[in-house]
């Protein structure tokens, strides 16, 4: 088995143009030292190296209204101003991994999850858990395909964070994401979705940030949980 295979090709559900979901990992553990060894999914567009599609504003299709993307500078700016909220921009380096994924798509090196042997992906993915959007917001795909995903690799723990929360629809996503907050003003309404929450803060509560040495998203199961909020530093 490669180490990439293919989880959906099809238009976005943010705004219809076309993107791919790659899973990554599967024979070589990411090199990320605060994920450890997790699977990745990177939901990239298709038709634009990812790189290219962040510099024009086309990531709008895999990130939709995420605050961090560098298109909302002017917001960003505008929120630190007048409610001293400071946000880096996205923390992503897409001409890195993402660009590979995106190069190693186009030279055909992965395969439809669909032509993979069901049990032979069960035992590939292991225990390890699966990060949905290590690029891109999993709400640019459709919850009912990404629950189908999931029960194809034998339901593998997940982590997941989604900035479209407050779009139509987004309950359905409350079972294998949390709502990226933004303010802690926002909490409130995420939770009355039913999302638990991630909070970009001062004060962290992540163990993998607050005990490196220990913990890796991929040993610490607060993201994974069923109750339970998190705070992130200014990442």
């Amino acid at each position: 088995m490669d180490n990439g295979i293919i989880l959906y090709e099809g238009p976005s559900k943010i705004d219809g143009k076309p993107i791919v979901a790659i899973l990554t990992g599967l024979a070589k553990d990411s090199s990320n030292t605060k994920t450890g060894a997790m699977l990745q999914t990177w939901i990239i567009r298709s038709d634009i190296a990812p790189h290219h599609a962040q510099k024009t504003g086309d990531d709008i299709s895999v990130c939709g209204s995420c605050l961090q993307r560098p298109a909302m500078q002017t917001l960003r700016e505008k929120l630190a101003k007048l409610l001293g909220v400071s946000r880096r921009q996205c923390y992503v380096k897409t001409f890195q991994a993402p660009r590979s994924v995106y190069e190693a798509y186009h030279c055909g090196n992965y395969q439809h999850l669909e032509d993979i042997n069901q049990d032979d992906l069960i035992d590939a993915i292991g225990d390890r858990m699966l990060r949905i959007g290590s690029y891109g917001d999993p709400m640019a795909i459709s919850a009912d395909i990404w629950i189908s995903i999931l029960k194809y690799c034998g339901y593998p723990r997940t982590t997941g964070y989604t900035h479209q929360w407050k779009r139509q629809g987004a309950k359905a996503y409350t079972s294998f994401c949390m709502a990226s907050c933004d303010l802690e003003s926002d909490i409130p309404k995420a939770k009355r979705l039913g999302f638990r929450t991630a909070l970009i803060g001062e004060q962290s509560t992540c163990p993998a940030q607050l005990m490196p040495e220990k913990h890796t998203c991929s040993t610490c199961a607060l993201c994974d949980g069923t109750t339970g909020d998190v705070v992130f530093s200014n990442h």
